[in-house]
């Protein structure tokens, strides 16, 4: 929900969009170039494919940090048991931070909990500009919610809490401070 509510109000702002999304109920907003993906592989791959072309990159997604390491198209049996070996995924936005440039790269940690620390360490670690922490775990929070309350942290180490509010006013929070980012640019 929350990169739907982005890419809707960088639209509002006039902004080129390209929405790239896993599966979701969210209708993609009119205006964005909707690209959807169904696996970690396939979003690092779309989201590779139109990185050269981007000013800014705002990723919500919490990819999924594993993924079995062998699927099969069939069916599986039933069976006394069963062990499942997961591969680690490719981090998709750490690959960005290395290779960002001039960009501007916003990226988003989802926390149970306000883990600040942290949140700074993943800031770092990807070479993000800002990052968004999101307790995932706060009442009104967390990925199926309308409302979310988070954090931004810059990196310079300024970090804003918000209040719980409505995810259209937490992406026009982060498009702000974006903007403060680039102040050239006068509208997104």
């Amino acid at each position: 929900k929350m990169g739907f509510a982005v890419a809707r109000a960088a639209l509002r702002r006039g902004a080129d969009v390209t929405l790239i999304s896993g599966p979701s109920s969210q209708c993609p907003p009119q205006g964005a170039d909707f690209m959807p993906v169904e696996t970690a592989d396939g979003m690092r791959n779309a989201v590779l494919k139109r990185f050269p072309n981007a000013a800014a990159v705002i990723m919500t997604s919490a990819v999924a940090d594993f993924a079995p390491a062998v699927s099969v198209k069939s069916k599986i049996r039933k069976t006394d048991a069963m062990t499942l070996n997961l591969k680690k995924t490719p981090d998709i936005l750490k690959e960005l931070g290395r290779k960002k440039g001039r960009r501007i790269l916003i990226g988003f940690a989802a926390e149970a909990g306000r883990n600040v620390m942290s949140a700074k360490d993943k800031l770092k670690n990807k070479n993000l500009d800002l990052i968004v922490l999101n307790d995932v775990t706060a009442q009104g929070s967390g990925f199926d919610a309308d409302t979310n309350i988070v954090t931004i942290i810059s990196k310079k180490g300024e970090v804003k809490d918000y209040p719980l509010m409505q995810k259209d006013e937490v992406a026009d929070n982060i498009l702000d401070r974006l903007l403060q980012l680039q102040p050239q640019r006068r509208r997104l």
